[in-house]
């Protein structure tokens, strides 16, 4: 595996696009040529395990070197990882100084083919948005990380934010959101994607409840963990169909409308544990009418607050879930507010929420106990372990 250095701007005053390039002192202009000179062999040669390509300053391509940007990844093969390295020069990024992917020259997503397996596309702030046009597209087992994405200039009614999407396996993780879009999904749904550890502010300006802007979607087998998503207007936080595991999200709503996971198709074989929920029309359920859906879920430590419908299916509409086929135990109703101020987004954890799981029922003090007393030496690493 190799590092080329990519300065679409000439921030460093030394950018060409040559041969053999790449270098910090020399290096790359455009990223399609970076990728196709690597791919011609001449000089460099593509690793084993893939190469990382280190970008500063704003990377606008014209839909022309979008096109050739997803040809030269779909010969390049699997592996290449793009990493946004700062604003105005290599080695300076920050949450502050990132450096930029734009929309701005071209109306089709930056990357785009369903084909580029195992890219990573990381650290970079997204500007320039196009209504119904992701930012980029690509394969399985993708890895979208760290990445700041504002689509707020994106709203009005019939508008459609979008920003990523993959296939199987792929993987959305600690990335900012925001959107205002009255329609949307910012992470393409499909099977075993993950969607974990992300900030995401949305309002789809509505109050009729109804499917609309969510953070992501799902086909089966999908995973979202530990996200925070702040919903405001009807927005929903995810829209399911089964056999999707939510642990450990946080969402909160402004208006009262929103709803953390919309059950689509089924809610089948859907685990839903260790969430908070706050000011929403309802924790999970349908938004739709047609047959029931048939269960198997499991909800449990789950804390909420000022939420309609929780524990019960939702009876304004018909398409609800078989709760004798459901567990549902141990949900904690508070009576304060789960964070320290949801009307201006300090959603941190108040004390209300402390202890409100079952990791509290617990004996963690005689577990400890017992375990020192069975001689372990800590300061010896390897044998550390308090609970066996």
């Amino acid at each position: 595996m190799a590092t080329y250095y990519v300065d679409p701007e000439n921030k460093t005053g030394s950018a060409v696009d040559s041969a053999g390039g790449g270098s910090i002192s020399s290096p790359y202009v455009e990223l399609d040529y970076a990728v196709q000179d690597i791919n011609s062999g001449g000089v460099h040669s593509k690793g084993s395990t893939g190469d990382v390509f280190k970008m500063i300053g704003v990377y606008a391509p014209d839909n022309t070197k979008a096109a050739n940007l997803t040809t030269q990844l779909l010969s390049y093969g699997n592996g290449a990882k793009i990493v946004g390295d700062g604003a105005n020069g290599f080695g300076t990024s920050s949450p502050t100084s990132m450096a930029t992917m734009s929309q701005a020259n071209c109306t089709t997503p930056i990357i785009n083919s369903i084909s580029w397996n195992y890219g990573t596309v990381a650290s970079f702030k997204f500007t320039n948005f196009r209504d119904s046009t992701y930012a980029i597209s690509a394969g399985q087992r993708l890895n979208f990380i760290g990445n700041h994405c504002d689509t707020s200039a994106i709203s009005g009614a019939g508008s459609q934010a979008r920003i990523v999407a993959g296939r199987n396996a792929w993987r959305a993780i600690g990335n900012y959101v925001k959107a205002r879009s009255s329609t949307g999904i910012m992470f393409q749904p499909y099977t075993s994607h993950v969607v974990a550890y992300n900030y995401a502010d949305l309002d789809d300006g509505n109050t009729t409840k109804a499917v609309s802007l969510q953070l992501s979607s799902t086909n089966s087998g999908n995973h979202f963990i530990g996200n925070i998503v702040y919903v405001g207007g009807a927005a929903q936080a995810f829209r399911s169909n089964s056999d999707f595991i939510a642990l450990g999200n946080l969402i909160v709503g402004t208006s009262g409308n929103g709803t953390g996971i919309v059950f689509g198709n089924s809610g089948n074989h859907a685990v839903i544990c260790g969430n908070h929920f706050e000011n929403l029309y309802q924790a999970f359920g349908a938004l739709s009418n047609g047959s029931t859906t048939s269960g198997y879920i499991t909800s449990t430590d789950n804390t909420y607050h000022n939420v309609t419908y929780v524990d019960t299916p939702n009876p304004d509409f018909t398409r609800t879930w078989n709760a004798s086929g459901c567990i549902i135990a141990r949900n904690t109703n508070l009576a304060r507010s789960g964070v320290v101020n949801a009307a201006t987004g300090d959603l941190r954890t108040s004390s209300s929420r402390l202890g409100k799981n079952m990791l509290n029922a617990l004996d963690l003090q005689t577990a400890w106990e017992k375990k020192m007393s069975s001689g372990v030496n800590i300061n010896n690493p390897t044998q550390y372990f308090p609970f066996g």
